[in-house]
């Protein structure tokens, strides 16, 4: 018999089996094949349920095809990491997952297996799932191991171009500004601080149309004594007060603004710049490391989906869910 025979057989061996899982509402059958690993949709349930549930509470049936085919994409994966690993040497024993349940034990300060047993179970899961789901987390750390980090380089500049995609998003909109302040007599009346208002307009005028300089405005007015506190500096948006920000931000460059009474000061700022800032930017010697990581990660992401649909291509994959779906 030939090998797809056999596979063929496989399938029907296993579709006219028809055994009822323990969901209600869900029949065994054979979902995919790959090389002669059949993988049945209990075993989709077994991996994906919560998923399952949680993406399609409805239980529409094209929801739950979908959701159950990613599943299953997973599952196919897993297959295809197995083999390779088997095909190169790098097998995963039963004695390397006992060693890593031990380790779990240690960390955990239990006193052995019988401790993590209990703990399990409390949290509804079996041992025999358990052991399985380490296992496949042994496979894949091994895998990107011993398969996928080789294949990994990260170049200095490409850490240099993360860094100065990471730089411009990090950018803000930063003004440059000189400021003076009027104190307001807090004893005068209404008429007192009208007329006070009325004089820091007038200065303001002065100042926009030349006749009085900034500088002269600041050693005669600033009574709040603006210009050193506030002024001579660079703000992102929300660092000043509230009319004061707007006016900063949204205001001409080059023009005096205001008065803009905060309390009893009247604000009267000019705005002499007004450019994207890198104030909030760490040096990159700082993030280097930061970024190699993250950039090694992103690529290893990329190494292992690059793989995997590589491997789906040249080995004998057959999808049979939702091709007979009752």
């Amino acid at each position: 018999m030939t090998e797809r025979g056999r596979r063929v057989l496989m399938v029907g061996v296993l579709a006219l089996a028809g055994a009822t899982s323990a969901w209600a509402g869900v029949t065994d059958r054979v979902a995919a094949v790959v090389e002669d690993e059949v993988i049945t949709l209990s075993e989709i349930y077994d991996l994906g349920r919560d998923y399952i549930d949680q993406r399609c509470p409805t239980r529409v049936d094209s929801c739950v095809t979908e959701m159950e085919l990613e599943v299953l994409d997973a599952l196919i994966k897993r297959v295809l990491i197995k083999d390779e690993l088997d095909r190169i040497q790098l097998r995963v024993t039963g004695v390397e997952v006992d060693q890593a349940i031990d380790q779990i034990v240690r960390e955990n300060g239990m006193v052995g297996r019988q401790d993590l047993r209990k703990q399990l179970e409390l949290e509804g899961v079996s041992w025999d799932v358990f052991r399985n789901d380490l296992t496949e987390q042994l496979r894949l750390q091994r895998f990107q191991q011993g398969v996928l980090m080789p294949r990994v380089v990260v170049r200095q500049d490409e850490l240099l171009d993360a860094y100065q995609r990471t730089a411009r998003k990090q950018q803000q909109l930063e003004v440059a500004l000189d400021a003076m302040g009027m104190i307001i007599d807090a004893s005068a009346d209404e008429e007192g601080q009208a007329a006070a208002i009325a004089t820091a307009a007038d200065v303001v005028a002065q100042v926009n149309d030349g006749t009085l300089s900034w500088d002269d405005a600041v050693a005669a007015h600033d009574s709040a004594g603006l210009s050193t506190i506030v002024g001579g500096r660079s703000y992102t948006r929300g660092e000043l007060t509230g009319a004061v920000d707007d006016a900063a931000f949204d205001g001409e460059v080059g023009v005096v603004q205001g008065p803009i009474q905060v309390g009893s000061v009247l604000f009267l700022i000019r705005v002499n710049e007004r450019k994207m800032g890198v104030s909030g930017v760490r040096p990159f010697e700082e993030i280097e490391e930061q970024l190699r990581a993250a950039l090694f990660q992103e690529k290893l992401v990329g190494a292992e989906e690059e793989w995997y649909q590589r491997a789906r291509r040249i080995r004998s994959v057959e999808i049979l869910l939702g091709q007979d779906r009752d």
